[in-house]
């Protein structure tokens, strides 16, 4: 409403006071209006609307980032690498004098690689010594078996066709030999055998012609007997005189006379040809008995010879000295062929290559709950990774049984070992080059991955937990 004078009235004029605009609420900034004043680009509540929806748009994504990303709790220490593996100490267990050193301190070796070779000539004639005579016992065994289980030919054994340069030689000539001994024992078995064979023939033959002058013998008797009962007919009648009829009769004691001793010749000759038999089965039994025995005497000749042999090849191969691991020579304490070394000295030392990295870390005791083997580990260089070095992944691979205290500063701590594997070594490289290396002591920290967690859960912690222990207060 304007207020005026009248002008006409003569009264002084009054100014005109402008009316107060509407009083609005808050909901009527956000509400549509078609009051074209306030929808315009003069509406105050415009800006108001524009960042209360910023915010309440950044706030929702910011719960939803932090609901995804995740936040894992871990712990941290701090640790240092390690050599993957001890000193590997190089020594011979027997000593003796160096025939020929190949390596130099400093020199690196691949694992197997041979450093030195002992002197050997009086190790090796021994073992050769051995070996003629393990192989002579063997190809003797093998003929006392043939003969055994009367065999037409000897099985020798089928390593001797294996065998090579000497040995190989040795059993060719002891081969020969024990076929050679075969054929002829042999040869002298089957002449005994043809006499006794030849003398029961004989036996034979007497005894049937004993047989046939048996039986002659009986006709004859026959004869005599017959003639004595007619020759004593005609001495009673008168016709005969009784010297005739004595004459007959020593005849007739004459005839049994000879008919006991043919009876007897054929009971010799039977007993002879069984004799004979006996002395052939006799000859068969002692020969195998007799291989027999030579088989059990070389069998325990053998039995003390063969140890013997593998001792001595043990030995013989332990005159070569063999790098036990790939790494470094430090250390040598011998430096000229024809030395002598003490058995059980150590020659000298080899650094294991490091082809995996192992970093020992120290933990505190509060931390080491929920620490276990095989837990995954992220590993920063401090030397390395403000050039451009990713940080690494490892794995715990030892946690000590027991808290450890520190000597110098009085404090507790668990030791764990970390194991970085070559893949991860192989990025170091690529980075840093192909002949980066890890000096043991280089300071490193890790932070060992123990619960999966969110942003969100993160933020919450702190707040859950106190809410837990406030609901439990009496």
């Amino acid at each position: 409403m304007n207020y005026h004078s009248d002008i006409s009235s003569g009264e002084p004029e009054v100014p005109e006071v402008p009316a107060p605009p509407p009083r609005r609420n808050l909901g009527a900034i956000f509400r549509r209006t078609s009051t074209p004043a306030l929808d315009g680009p003069g509406d105050p509540g415009r800006p108001i609307r524009v960042g209360l929806g910023v915010a309440l748009a950044f706030f929702v994504g910011f719960l939803g980032w932090a609901a995804l990303v995740r936040l894992d709790s871990g712990v941290t220490a701090q640790g240092y690498v390690v050599v993957a593996g001890n000193r590997k100490a190089v020594q011979h267990r027997e000593g003796g004098i160096v025939g020929n050193l190949y390596v130099h301190e400093g020199d690196t070796v691949k694992a197997g690689q041979v450093l030195l070779r002992l002197a050997d000539d009086e190790l090796r004639s021994r073992e050769r010594a051995a070996s003629s005579q393990v192989i002579a016992l063997k190809a003797y065994k093998a003929r006392l078996t043939a003969e055994i289980e009367e065999k037409r030919s000897i099985a020798f054994p089928a390593e001797f066709a294996s065998m090579t340069g000497a040995d190989l030689e040795d059993a060719r000539i002891n081969m020969r030999v024990q076929q050679k001994e075969f054929d002829l024992r042999g040869l002298a078995l089957a002449t005994e055998k043809k006499v006794l064979r030849e003398r029961m023939t004989e036996l034979s033959h007497q005894a049937s012609g004993s047989r046939a002058q048996v039986s002659a013998s009986e006709r004859q008797g026959q004869l005599i007997g017959e003639e004595l009962v007619g020759l004593r007919d005609l001495e009673r009648q008168g016709y005969v005189a009784m010297s005739k009829v004595r004459e007959a009769e020593r005849a007739e004691a004459q005839y049994r006379g000879s008919r006991g001793e043919y009876e007897g010749g054929v009971a010799k000759s039977m007993a002879s040809i069984g004799e004979t038999k006996v002395q052939m089965i006799g000859l068969d039994r002692n020969h195998a008995a007799d291989a027999a025995q030579q088989f059990r005497e070389a069998d325990l000749k053998l039995a003390e010879l063969e140890p013997q042999l593998v001792a001595l090849r043990t030995q013989l191969g332990r005159t070569i000295v063999r790098a036990p691991a790939s790494g470094q020579v430090v250390g040598l304490k011998i430096f000229t062929n024809g030395g002598v070394i003490a058995a059980g000295e150590t020659l000298m030392e080899i650094v294991p290559t490091r082809e995996t990295l192992v970093v020992l870390a120290k933990v505190e005791p509060s931390d080491i709950d929920d620490l276990t083997i095989g837990q995954k580990t992220e590993i920063k260089i401090p030397a390395f990774h403000n050039r451009g070095l990713p940080i690494l992944n490892g794995q715990v691979s030892k946690v000590s049984a027991d808290r450890l205290v520190d000597d110098k500063t009085g404090k507790a701590y668990f030791d764990v070992e970390v194991v970085v594997p070559p893949s991860e070594l192989k990025i170091l490289r690529d980075v840093r080059g192909s002949k980066t290396d890890l000096i043991a002591g280089l300071p490193v920290d890790i932070v060992i991955t123990q619960r999966k967690r969110s942003a969100l859960d993160y933020m919450f912690e702190p707040i859950s937990q106190a809410l837990w222990r406030s609901f439990r207060e009496e």
